[in-house]
C-alpha cells in the first residue's frame, strides 16, 4: 500500500475528530465490493464497498477508484480515499498525538488497510502541530 497522505484532525474542545487517508492499494480482478477493515494507531473501523468501490456510514465514507473493462474489473491499482469521523484522541495518544500545545513534533503512526482479503501495512511519519485544550493536526 502506497499512502500519499494520513491528515487526522483533533478537536479537543469538541471532542470531534476526523482523519482522511489517501493513496493505492492494488485490487484483484473480479472485484465485487467487499470489506475492509482499517486501523490507525490503536483505532479500528470496518465497512463495506459496494461493487463501485464506495463506501457511506456514520463514521466512514469513503472512495476507492475501481475501473471497468467491458463491465469486468482487471487487476489494477486503485487510488483511494477515506475520511473518518469518530473520536479518534484516544487512539492516536500512544503516537505522540496529545493534547497540549506544541509545534511540528514528528511522529509515527502505524496504519494497517485489510482490503478485501490482502493486507497493507505501513508506519506513516507525519508532523504534529497542536494547542491545548483547542485542536490538533499533522502534516507531511
Amino acid at each position: 500500500m502506497c499512502h500519499s497522505c494520513l491528515s487526522p484532525y483533533l478537536n479537543f474542545a469538541k471532542s470531534s475528530d476526523s482523519l482522511t487517508l489517501t493513496g493505492t492499494v492494488p485490487v484483484l480482478a473480479g472485484f465485487n465490493g467487499g470489506k475492509v477493515l482499517l486501523n490507525i494507531g490503536t483505532y479500528s473501523n470496518a465497512f463495506m464497498l459496494d461493487v463501485k468501490g464506495h463506501v457511506k456510514t456514520d463514521t466512514a465514507q469513503g472512495k476507492f477508484s475501481i475501473k471497468s473493462v467491458k463491465g469486468a474489473v482487471p487487476t489494477q491499482t486503485s487510488k483511494f480515499t477515506i475520511k473518518i469521523t469518530d473520536s479518534l484522541e484516544a487512539a492516536l495518544l500512544p503516537y505522540g498525538l496529545v493534547n497540549n500545545t506544541v509545534k511540528n513534533v514528528s511522529v509515527s503512526i502505524p496504519v494497517t488497510l485489510s482490503f478485501v482479503g490482502a493486507i497493507e501495512q505501513s508506519t506513516l511519519t507525519e508532523h504534529y502541530t497542536a494547542t491545548k485544550g483547542k485542536t490538533g493536526k499533522t502534516s507531511k
